[in-house]
């Protein structure tokens, strides 16, 4: 029974299982973030799934997306995100056939200033949004 579960899981897209928000629109190009925040975890790293939509094909060098899906997790005490694992898509809003990404985490960064890091680490530490 667990087994079927998991296949009908597995076949749903990955945008019909999430609630995206949206969290944030870049001025200069057509890009938008969006968080799920029902997944978002509180935990001693809490993390959420966020969403990049780039409102068009764009390349990586080795494909072409049109958007990603990432876990981040962040480190509220020592002010550092990281992500955890994500997943390219070949249509927006993570439809499409989905290719690889990254697999295994990151390394830790610390946010500069107005940057998107920053945003997604003050979500998840200090609850704005």
């Amino acid at each position: 029974m667990r087994l079927i579960l998991v296949i009908i899981i597995y076949f749903i897209p990955f945008s019909a299982r999430a609630e995206w928000i949206l969290f944030y629109k870049d001025k200069e190009t057509i890009a938008q973030w969006f968080v799920d925040p029902g997944t978002k975890k509180k935990n001693q790293l809490p993390r959420v799934w966020t969403l990049i939509d780039h409102g068009k094909v764009v390349s990586t060098g080795s494909e072409l997306i049109y958007s990603t899906a990432s876990l981040v997790e962040a480190d509220c005490d020592e002010g550092k995100v990281r992500t955890l694992s994500s997943s390219h898509f070949s249509g927006p809003h993570g439809t499409g056939s989905i290719s690889k990404g990254l697999l295994a985490p990151g390394q830790w960064i610390y946010p500069l200033p107005g940057s998107l890091q920053l945003k997604i680490f003050e979500y998840l530490c200090l609850n704005k949004f």
